[in-house]
């Protein structure tokens, strides 16, 4: 394609692909035995050759929700991130609560054992 774009020859990408992959027979891409709709939509016509203003809308829908899978993907993570700080103080605070109580249960025993010897 960038051969093209190069020497000025403005030509459908799904012309050089079936160029080099070798042709097209009976809707089946050789070597590959399947159907080549996902990536070549057929005219539906002689007249339907605006097969590159199709690849342009493909492009933009696919570059679209490419662009909102990242974005999910970044405010999950976000959340995530959130989600973990919270949960890494809350542990912080229960360690401190039974850090004290066993300074406290430990301060009883040794008033317990003083009062004993007493």
């Amino acid at each position: 394609m960038v051969e093209y774009m190069n020497k000025g020859i403005d030509k459908d990408p799904n012309e050089v692909y079936f160029e080099a992959v070798g042709g097209r027979k009976n809707g089946l891409i050789p070597d590959l035995e399947s159907d080549d709709d996902l990536y070549y939509e057929k005219p539906l016509s002689l007249a339907d050759k605006s097969s590159n203003s199709y690849t342009q809308l493909l492009l933009s829908q696919l570059s679209a929700r490419l662009e909102q899978s990242q974005q999910q993907h970044e405010s999950e993570r976000a959340e995530w991130e959130r989600q973990r700080a919270e949960w890494g103080r809350e542990r912080l605070e229960v360690e401190k609560e039974i850090y004290q109580k066993e300074s406290t249960q430990q301060e009883i025993q040794k008033i317990s054992a003083y009062l004993v010897e007493m």
